[in-house]
């Protein structure tokens, strides 16, 4: 397993009562516009080259949820909201079906991932925030 080079200080620069929390999310868990093309094939070259980093801190994507479809994911997956303040091991959010998050950075990156990583490997390290508030 990769590290994951962040400190705890790092956990202070975020806005407590919207900052979730981090997640491994299934890439087709993300809901997002229109990707960049170039951009995307541009992240597909950097993978053929240095591998696919998701544990990487410079590499995560950010989404925001709904607060009620966070809390239905924890509550079936007997988690608790704690649980998303583990940087080093953060769990994997299983989301009902048919309930996305919405990538709000990163989305370039999600989909070239999509077409890199093979299918039990597609999910990626998110930052969670609450709708309504992010950075």
């Amino acid at each position: 397993m990769e590290n994951i080079d962040v400190s705890n200080s790092d956990l202070q620069d975020f806005p407590g009562s919207f900052f979730l929390g981090f997640a491994r999310v299934q890439i087709r868990s993300f809901e997002f516009g229109i990707n960049d093309e170039e951009n995307v094939l541009n992240y597909l070259q950097f993978f053929e080259c240095n591998g696919c980093s998701r544990l990487d801190p410079e590499h995560h994507v950010s989404a925001v949820a709904n607060q009620d479809v966070f809390t239905d994911a924890i509550e079936s997956q007997n988690l608790s909201a704690a649980a998303f303040y583990d940087v080093k091991n953060p769990p994997v959010l299983q989301l009902e079906p048919g309930k996305k998050l919405r990538c709000i950075r990163g989305h370039d990156l999600l989909e070239a991932a999509h077409r890199y990583l093979p299918p039990g490997e597609r999910w990626w390290y998110t930052k969670l925030y609450r709708d309504g508030q992010y950075i």
